[in-house]
């Protein structure tokens, strides 16, 4: 199976608001605390393509968010491939990383 990672894009957007969603549910958050997908779209849109852009982010073709990935994936190394392209990132001055604590981290 060949994985595709790449910059998103417009078109991404759904998607992308798509699994913001799927992660909040998986660690839990309550069903009245879920942002509705109307907003999260116009939020996701506005970070990722607003003028400036707030956030970035990648996509993997085929089934990896945040860092988790889903086990039809899991062992074919689309983890460290994800870590690499990151790396990548940073290391061209595009990607700033907030640390947990809320300060930033990288260029």
């Amino acid at each position: 199976m060949t994985v595709t990672i790449r910059p998103a894009e417009k078109n991404d957007v759904q998607a992308v608001a798509g699994l913001i969603e799927e992660i909040e549910r998986f660690y839990g958050t309550a069903e009245s605390d879920i942002q509705p997908p109307d907003e999260r779209l116009a939020q996701v849109e506005e970070a990722l393509f607003g003028t400036p852009p707030l956030a970035s982010a990648l996509v993997v073709e085929d089934e990896l968010k945040e860092l988790y990935v889903r086990d039809p994936l899991r062992r074919q190394g689309t983890g460290p491939r994800l870590m690499d392209e990151l790396r990548a990132v940073a290391a061209a001055g595009v990607l700033r990383r907030t640390a947990q604590d809320g300060h930033r981290r990288g260029p």
